[in-house]
């Protein structure tokens, strides 16, 4: 959990300076565009982790090691078929 977390706070940190550099980038169209595919790319990466973040957050359940036999039986006919 630490380290994605930590990693996550890497990204933020260079998302606010690509966001820096895409401001200051002023008229310098190409500038622009690597900044804002930087953008992209540094967002899709941190909502990843934040799903990985949230699920390693969950607590584990004590039955996930065991197996579960499961049956289902079809009703035999009447109201009960339906």
């Amino acid at each position: 959990v630490v380290m994605a977390y930590e990693e996550y706070s890497q990204l933020d940190v260079e998302l606010e300076g690509a966001q820096e550099l895409f401001q200051d980038a002023g008229d310098d169209a190409e500038m622009r565009e690597m900044a804002r595919a930087e953008i992209k790319e540094i967002e899709a990466r941190m909502e990843v982790l934040e799903g990985e973040i949230k699920i390693l957050l969950l607590p584990k359940d004590p039955n996930d090691d065991r197996n579960c036999m499961l049956e289902i039986r079809a009703g035999t006919g009447g109201s009960e078929a339906n």
